[in-house]
This record gives C-alpha cells, structure tokens and sequence, in this order.
C-alpha cells in the first residue's frame, strides 16, 4: 500500500503533540515507579518505558520514510473512520464493541468502505484485523488523531504487559533481574515491533498481563475475584486478534501449573497417583478450550485443525516463496501430516536462529540476523558449557522453565512453517523471544564457573553472582 495524503502519519500539529504526549508518558512513568520500592526494577521501568515511547515515534518515521507505507496505516485509518461513526451517532459504540464480527450490513461498515483506501471494509471484516482500530478508538478521544500520539498508547500497553510479566520471573529469578529485563524490556525487535498500531502491540500486552494475572491467581492466590476476571479480559483481546497466541501459551501454562503443583506432593506414592489424575484433568480441559476455540467460525481458525494445518502450511510456504522478497525454505511440505511434524524442528529452528548473517538483504533483516546470531551463541553457550543432559534437565526439572520452553516451543513452529517469509517473520516471533532468551540466560547463570566470562556474567546478574540448585 502506498502512501497517500489521508494516511500520511505526521502533519504539522504533530511537532507540538508529540513533545507534549511524550512528556504525559514520562511524568506517567515516573509516578508509577514511585511504587517500586526495589531501586534496581524501578529504573528498568523507567527507562524500559522511555525506550518503548521512542520506538513508538521511530516506527512510524520509518514506515512513513522508508517503507512508503504499510499495514499500521490501514488500521490508523480505520481507527479513524470508527471515530467519524461515532461522531456521528454515539449508537454506533454499540456496532463497534457490542458484536464480536463486523460485517458489511453494520452501520459502521459505509464509513471504512469510502474512506480514502476504499477497500478498508474487506480487511475490517476479518474479526482479527477489526481488533486493532477498535481497541485505540478510546485513546484518540483522549490523545485526538496524531498517529504518534496513538501509537504510543498501543506501546504503552505493550510495555506495561511485558514489565508485568517481566516481574513474575524477576520475582522468581531474582539473581538474573538484569539479563531478564534485557530479555523483556530491552530486547530490540520487541521493542521496535511492540511498539505501533499493531495487532502485535496489542498481543504482546495482553499475553504479558494474562501470564502476571495467570501466576497471582493460581500460585499466589491473591485478589481470586479480580484476576479471574483480568485472565478472561486479556485471553479474550488474544482470542479476538491472534488467537493462534493463546492456543499456544495455555498448554504450556497448565504444564507449569500441573509441575507445580505435582511436584510440591511431599508423599511418593501420592505423587505418583496425582500424576495421572493432575494430567488427565489439565489435559483434558486444555483439548476442550482448544477445540472450542477451532470451532469458532468468525475466528477463521479452520487451518490450525489438525486435517487441515498440513495442507495450509504447504500453501502458505508457496505463496510467499512465490511472492519473492525475504522468503525462506524450511524443505518441501507434500501436505500431509508426516511431512509437518517433520518440518516442524525446522520452523522452530527458523524462528529462534534465523536469519542467518549472510540471509539478510536489508537493514531490517540485519538486525534480527544479529539478533538471532547472539541467541544462537548463547543457546550453543550454555548447551556446551553446561552439557546436553544438564541443559535439558535443568529445563525439565523446573516447571517454570518447561512452561518457558514448551511455549517458545510451540509458537516457534507454528509461526515459521506457515510464514517462510523473514519480513513477516521478524513480527510474528516476538512473543516467543522474551521467554525463549529468559530462559537461556536463567539455565546459563547455572553454569559453575560462569564468573570466568565477566561480560556475561555483568549482563546477565544484578549482583554478585551466586550459582544455586535449579529453581
């Protein structure tokens, strides 16, 4: 989509909004970290928001300036033309947030059919795609049009998100709070692509809250009436725009939550029982919500049923190998099931280590090339240094570091063997990165003599470093 005049992202007014509504985020920030009592988190917070804002105003300078446009502009317009119906006739806040799935009978649908793109109205059917506009309507109310104003909103969310979930593991790992927040708040294609009027700012705050709201409900059982009700709010906004996210991150939350709790059983033998029971139950209840979720028929969930997947992954690798551009090859799928359960280590592999250095073919590419070069040295660090028994025991014998792995795991594949494109791939990834590197730097602080590389060490520790039993 080029760029034309209705969706340019910055206008004149801009070089007074965004000073000012970068100053609104500060002051904002600074007031919550007053309640953080611990030094060291509060300056991440601080300055993991600072850099998140940032981000919000380089992304849009970057794909007004150098991509000539692209999908944060289609959804920035249709935001808008949400807020002209409304203008219009408040009523239409009902057609917006009181049906799950626009269609082209609604009221609302005339105003994104004849805006300046024309063809707004067939994205915005698509219930994943209407979730981004709908979502920031209430924000333009308080921040008015500017584009900038309003993406940082979105990356507002996105951080507060990641920083909830970054204290739960900081709380658990309290030793390696530097190289977490590293991982949750710092790391760069995160940030960058977390941070706009996105469906992937809007997953990566909600995943990061259900997770929090998951772990002070079920092991810290604290404000039960409230978290429910937050778990049900942020799995519904992943549910509704990128529903593929939630089916990913429930197993691996109810394998850490059955670990837990099989694994606090003192008595052998009532452990062994609880095993079997603990298991059928959450696995059970995880096949149900997984298969009510697939037969939702305005979540066009169709290709992720298991007669279906195959024969859609092989489909998708084909348009974008066709498509040209950064496209990968992860080998030939025939379609069958076989054949993508073997590719699926494969697209793991693609999505946590490439690109390689010598694919990229663009700064963007080069970047998470480097980005995916230093995951692979520290992946092949720790693995060396620790040994392939102790490494994937150390995963395995932590409920908290099977749920990270088990997730990163499970999103990994499913992103890349049905996406072989390294554009689209980059975005798609970063709800894996943060858990998938947290948990390379958690099982490499276990390392004996990790005190003999001190630039990791330093990056990765808070204070000195102390090497305990696996958590």
């Amino acid at each position: 989509m080029q760029v034309e005049d209705y969706v340019v992202l910055y206008h004149d007014y801009d070089l007074l909004v965004i000073p000012l509504v970068f100053i609104f985020f500060y002051f904002l920030g600074k007031t919550l970290s007053r309640t953080i009592k611990d030094r060291e988190m509060r300056s991440y917070f601080i300055y993991g928001m600072l850099v998140k804002m940032l981000a919000a105003i380089a992304y849009g300078f970057i794909i007004q300036f150098y991509f000539k446009g692209g999908d944060t502009n289609r959804y920035y317009v249709a935001l808008l033309d949400l807020k002209n119906a409304v203008n219009d006739d408040p009523m239409n806040l009902f057609h917006i947030y009181g049906h799950i799935q626009l269609t082209n009978e609604s009221p609302i649908a005339t105003y994104l059919a004849n805006d300046k793109l024309g063809d707004n109205l067939i994205y915005m059917v698509k219930t994943s795609n209407f979730m981004v506009p709908r979502f920031g309507l209430i924000f333009s109310y308080i921040f008015g049009n500017s584009y900038t104003a309003l993406s940082m909103c979105y990356s507002f969310f996105a951080f507060w998100g990641c920083w909830k979930c970054f204290t739960v593991f900081a709380k658990l790992f309290p030793t390696v709070k530097r190289g977490l927040a590293i991982s949750f708040l710092f790391y760069p294609t995160v940030v960058y692509w977390g941070s706009s009027i996105m469906k992937d700012s809007i997953c990566l705050g909600a995943l990061g809250l259900f997770i929090y709201s998951f772990y002070s409900l079920f092991f810290q059982k604290r404000r039960i009436g409230l978290h429910i009700a937050l778990m049900i709010l942020w799995g519904s906004i992943m549910f509704l725009t990128k529903p593929y996210l939630l089916l990913s991150v429930v197993p691996g939350l109810a394998l850490w939550f059955f670990l837990h709790t099989n694994k606090s059983i003192k008595d052998r033998g009532v452990r062994m029982i609880s095993f079997g029971i603990l298991l059928a139950i959450i696995a059970s209840s995880v096949l149900l919500l997984i298969q009510f979720m697939l037969s939702l028929d305005f979540l066009e969930l169709d290709k992720y049923k298991a007669e279906n997947i195959a024969q859609y992954a092989t489909q998708s690798q084909q348009g974008y190998l066709e498509a040209g551009g950064s496209s990968f090859s992860i080998g030939t799928m025939d379609g069958s099931m076989g054949s993508f359960l073997s590719m699926f280590p494969k697209a793991v592999n693609a999505t946590l280590f490439r690109p390689y250095l010598w694919e990229a073919k663009n700064p963007v590419i080069l970047i998470s090339a480097l980005e995916s070069f230093i995951v692979l040295c520290l992946f092949l660090f720790g693995l060396i240094k620790l040994g392939f028994r102790k490494f994937f025991s150390g995963i395995f014998s932590s409920p908290v570091l099977t749920f990270m792995f088990i997730y990163s795991f499970i999103l990994s594949g499913l992103v890349a063997i049905t996406t072989n494109n390294f554009g689209s791939l980059v975005r798609y990834k970063i709800p894996a990165m943060p858990f998938f590197v947290g948990m390379l730097i958690i099982l490499i602080s276990q390392i004996p003599d990790i005190k003999k590389f001190p630039f990791l060490a330093n990056k990765i520790f808070s204070k000195k470093v102390v090497v305990k039993k696996w958590v």
